[in-house]
C-alpha cells in the first residue's frame, strides 16, 4: 500500500514534522494526522516510495522530538476524508511536497 500508518508521534507533532521524514522517500500525498492519538496515516506518491521509507525505517529510528516514531503500511489504498470531517485543510508548502491535512 502507498499509505502508511505512523504511531508513538509525540504530542502537538506537526504535518511538517511529520512530512520531513518522508519527503526523502518521495512525492507526500497526504497526511491524516489522528489528533490526540499520538496517531497520522501518511500517503506516498506510490508503493514503490512507501515500501522505501518502511525498509529504511525498519533499520534506522526515525525520531520526531526525540521520540521514535514507527512506519507500517496500512490497509488503506488512499487517504480519503469524511464530508462530516470538523476540518479539512490545504496547505501550500515551500518544500518538494504538498500534502491534504484532516483534523479528526
Amino acid at each position: 500500500s502507498k499509505v502508511l500508518h505512523v504511531r508513538s508521534l509525540p504530542p502537538e507533532t506537526t504535518e511538517t514534522e511529520l512530512g520531513q521524514l518522508c519527503i526523502p522517500f518521495g512525492r507526500v500525498v497526504s497526511i491524516l494526522m489522528l489528533t490526540g492519538k499520538g496517531q497520522a496515516f501518511v500517503q506516498m506518491e506510490d508503493v514503490a516510495q512507501a515500501v522505501a521509507l518502511v525498509q529504511y525505517y525498519a533499520s534506522v529510528h526515525a525520531n520526531i522530538r526525540g521520540s521514535v516514531v514507527f512506519f507500517q503500511f496500512s490497509n488503506r489504498t488512499e487517504i480519503t476524508t469524511n464530508t462530516h470531517s470538523p476540518a479539512v485543510y490545504l496547505i501550500p508548502s515551500k518544500t518538494s511536497f504538498s500534502f491534504l491535512i484532516s483534523v479528526v
